[in-house]
């Protein structure tokens, strides 16, 4: 669950799916064959497809948070801005 998450261990979201999926397994009853066969070849290849006309659609953002130090000299300031001005 964490590589496909891309949770850390910490997460909160990934101890409840954790959790949620444990219990779903627990209540789950395996004894009984299922009514019909699923055809796994043919799941998969709409999942396929699908996955492909989502790429176009795609956007993916990214959010940046920049810890300053505490200070009053504007100096620092225009120094740690200017570097990430030359870096992009």
């Amino acid at each position: 669950m964490k590589s496909a998450t891309g949770q850390g261990d910490e997460s909160s979201t990934l101890r409840v799916t954790t959790k949620t999926i444990a219990n779903l397994i627990l209540l789950a009853d395996f004894s009984e064959e299922p009514e019909e066969e699923i055809p796994i070849e043919e799941e998969s290849s709409k999942t396929v497809e699908k996955s492909e006309s989502l790429n176009d659609k795609l956007n993916l953002n990214y959010t940046i948070s920049i810890n300053l130090p505490e200070t009053t000299n504007e100096e620092v300031y225009e120094k740690i801005f200017n570097s990430i001005k030359k870096t992009s």
